[in-house]
C-alpha cells in the first residue's frame, strides 16, 4: 500500500503526540504510586515513633527500631531501583521540550522557515505568509477584538448599533481556546515547581496571545531547572488544598466558565441558524496556520492540565483528566 507525503506526515505527527501523550501520563502515574507508597512508609514510621514513648516497653521499643529500619531500607531501595528523581524530571522535559521546539518551528515560524529554504511538511499552511500581509492578519485581528465577548456586551448594554460577528464559530473557537489558557495561572502558581512568580506571570500572560509558544518552553524549562536545583517540595505531606488561593480560583474559573458557556450558547444558535460556518471553520483551520495552532492547542491544553493536576493534587481523580471541566472541576474544589 502505498501512502503519499502529506498521508505519511500526518501518520507521524499523529504517533509522535500519542507518544508525547503516553509518556507523560505514564509518568504521572508511577510518581502517583511512588508519593502513595512514600506517604504509606511514612505514616507507619510515625506510629511506630510514638509507641517508642510508652514507658517500660524495652520490647516495643526494639522492635520499633527494627521496623524503622526495615522501612527506611524499603524507601532507599525503592528510589535506587526505580531512580524516581531522574525519570520524573527527564520525561516531562524532554516531551515539552519536543513540544516546544516542533510548536515554534512549524506553527509559528513555519512560513519563514519554508521562505529560507529549510524542510517543512507539504500540509503545512503557508498563510500567514513570510513577511505576513495585513489581509492574512485579519481574521485573527477580529477575533482578538472581541476577546472574551468584552466588546459584545459594552455595545449591547450601551445599545449601539452593531453588526454581528461574520463567523461566530471562529470566534467561538478563539475565545474557548483562550479561556481555557487563562484558567491555567492559577494551577501555574500553586506547582511546587513553578519558576519566579514574575516568570510565571509573564508566561501566562504571553500564552494568552500565543498560548503554547510561551506555555510549552516554560514547561520545559520548569522541569530542567527542578532536577538541576531539586526545588520541588515534598508532595506527600502537603495538599493542595492548603496552598490554592480559593477566592483566586473561583474567579479564574468563573469567568473561565462564563465565556465558554456564553460561546457554546453562540454555537448551539449558529448551528440551528447557519450549519455552514462549521465547514468554514474545518476550512481555515486547514489553511490558516494560526487557527491550526489554536487547534494543537487544545491537544495540548488537555496533556499539559492532566500533567500539572497530577502533580500538584495529593489525591488525583480521574475527573482532571477530562479536557476543561477537569480543569474547572479543581478550581472550584475546596
Amino acid at each position: 500500500m502505498k501512502y503519499s507525503k502529506h498521508s505519511l506526515s500526518k501518520i507521524i505527527l499523529f504517533f509522535f503526540f500519542a507518544f508525547l501523550f503516553n509518556a507523560l501520563h505514564t509518568q504521572a502515574f508511577q510518581e502517583d504510586l511512588f508519593l502513595q507508597i512514600k506517604s504509606n512508609l511514612s505514616k507507619q514510621t510515625l506510629t511506630v515513633r510514638h509507641k517508642e514513648r510508652l514507658p517500660h516497653s524495652p520490647f516495643l521499643i526494639r522492635s520499633s527500631t527494627n521496623i524503622e529500619l526495615k522501612e527506611s531500607s524499603s524507601y532507599s531501595q525503592l528510589r535506587s531501583n526505580s531512580n524516581f528523581n531522574d525519570e520524573k524530571s527527564l520525561l516531562p522535559i524532554l516531551a515539552f521540550s519536543c513540544i516546544s521546539i516542533s510548536y515554534w518551528y512549524l506553527l509559528v515560524l513555519g512560513a519563514a522557515a519554508s521562505a529560507s529554504g529549510l524542510p517543512v511538511p507539504t500540509w503545512l499552511p503557508m498563510v500567514p505568509s513570510w513577511p505576513p500581509l495585513d489581509s492574512e492578519l485579519v481574521p485573527v485581528i477580529e477575533d482578538s477584538i472581541h476577546f472574551f465577548y468584552i466588546r459584545d456586551f459594552l455595545d449591547y448594554f450601551s445599545n449601539s448599533d452593531y453588526e454581528i460577528h461574520s463567523n461566530t464559530l471562529r470566534l467561538v473557537f478563539f475565545n474557548f481556546a483562550e479561556a481555557w489558557v487563562f484558567a491555567f495561572l492559577p494551577l501555574l502558581i500553586i506547582d511546587k515547581e513553578r519558576l519566579p512568580l514574575p516568570v510565571v506571570l509573564g508566561t501566562w500572560l504571553g500564552a494568552l496571545g500565543l498560548t503554547n509558544a510561551f506555555l510549552a518552553p516554560y514547561l520545559a524549562f520548569r522541569g530542567g531547572f527542578s532536577l538541576i536545583f531539586d526545588n520541588s517540595e515534598d508532595t506527600a505531606d502537603s495538599s493542595d488544598l492548603n496552598k490554592k488561593n480559593t477566592f483566586l480560583s473561583t474567579i479564574f474559573g468563573g469567568i473561565a466558565c462564563t465565556v465558554v458557556g456564553f460561546a457554546f450558547f453562540q454555537s448551539v444558535l449558529v448551528t440551528s441558524s447557519h450549519p455552514e460556518q462549521w465547514s468554514e471553520l474545518v476550512n481555515l483551520i486547514v489553511t490558516d496556520r494560526t487557527y491550526m495552532a489554536f487547534a494543537v492547542d487544545l491537544v495540548l491544553f488537555s496533556v499539559t492540565q492532566s500533567y500539572l493536576l497530577r502533580q500538584v493534587s495529593k489525591e488525583h481523580q480521574t475527573l482532571y483528566d477530562v479536557p476543561f471541566i477537569g480543569l474547572i472541576a479543581w478550581l472550584f474544589t475546596g
